[in-house]
């Protein structure tokens, strides 16, 4: 399952198939199984544990329960295609893989917003930024739309393609699947408001220690690719070096402030949510304010950056699956 050569082989078709295919909604989505698991254990916990002890107790309990049993079940899966016929294991494999990418799918949601901008349509492309990002879109300016698309983007490129890329190189789908349904734990309970700040304390933890090195990998991908695109490495670098540290979470800034960077934009600030303002640190403070071109220029750089990433990512598992030849 981990032979060098078919881990190489199956992430480069997973990769392909999500550049070409994306997500179909049509088609069973692991990532879709995994949010509906949380939904309902979410539920259940919140009504039946009161206390923070009890409920930072129940997330530990519900993260575990919900990698353990997605990792078992990809497992046993993929050993057991396998051992039916090499290509039903191969093409399971393959298919976990692509399911844990989101390429074409963040390149279709930033053009909708692009091409609304472009038609003069803001309040369409308000609500089509708002299917990327939790903040209120209500009041955007077209500036403010182009943020915070920017801003989704740079960030899903370490959790939507570098970190199941990496993971799956590492150890294939199971690793793969394993860093998603924790991203995706982190993503729908990893708030600290009233009702998660408990319950998704242990999701949020375990997110930011599998995120460590990918959200590092992306930013130097993000400026190792500007390299080929016309953009300013050096001032990635610059910025990478003065404020990755600048947000609260210990990765969230890598990416976002080597692309604010290489592509000279001011990121960060002020924004609303749930009516509220929240005041995040601005990355790239001499920078200029987003415009409706940078999208474009930020999906170029996006394509180059998970190019990189490819290639680096299939290196990886030549070596990873050696490794583990030796090993086994």
């Amino acid at each position: 399952m981990l032979e060098p050569f078919a881990l190489f082989a199956a992430l480069l078709f997973a990769f392909i198939l999500d550049y070409v295919v994306g997500d179909p909604r049509w088609l069973p989505h692991p990532v879709r199984l995994i949010g509906r698991g949380v939904n309902r254990l979410e539920g259940f916990f919140l009504h039946t544990c009161r206390s923070p002890r009890s409920r930072k107790a129940a997330g530990a309990a519900m993260t575990v329960l919900l990698v353990g049993a997605a990792l078992a079940l990809t497992v046993l899966a993929i050993y057991y295609g396998y051992r039916l016929h090499f290509w039903i294991g191969f093409s399971l494999a393959v298919y976990l893989l692509y399911s844990m990418l989101s390429m074409k799918d963040m390149v279709g949601h930033v053009m909708e917003v692009y091409e609304a901008l472009q038609e003069g349509d803001l309040d369409g492309a308000r609500t089509r930024v708002g299917f990327l990002v939790s903040r209120d879109t209500a009041d955007l300016s077209e500036e403010g739309v182009a943020k915070a698309a920017l801003e989704s983007l740079f960030e899903n490129t370490a959790d939507g393609v570098v970190a199941p890329l990496f993971y799956g190189a590492l150890g294939g789908a199971p690793l793969a699947v394993l860093y998603k349904v924790v991203n995706t734990l982190d993503s729908m309970i990893g708030y600290k408001n009233e009702r998660y700040y408990y319950l998704g304390w242990a999701a949020a933890r375990t997110d930011d220690l599998l995120s460590y090195l990918p959200a590092r990998l992306t930013a130097l991908a993000f400026i190792g690719s500007s390299l080929f695109g016309g953009n300013n490495w050096r001032k990635g670098w610059l910025v990478l070096l003065q404020d990755r540290k600048k947000h609260e979470s210990p990765n969230s800034a890598w990416p976002e402030a080597a692309a604010a960077g290489v592509m000279d934009l001011r990121l960060g600030g002020a924004d609303y949510y749930g009516g509220l303002e929240l005041n995040r640190p601005v990355l790239n403070e001499s920078g200029r304010d987003p415009r409706r071109s940078d999208l474009l220029q930020g999906l170029a750089l996006f394509r180059r950056t998970t190019i990189m990433a490819l290639w680096g990512a299939l290196l990886l598992a030549l070596l990873a699956g050696w490794c583990w030849g030796i090993l086994l």
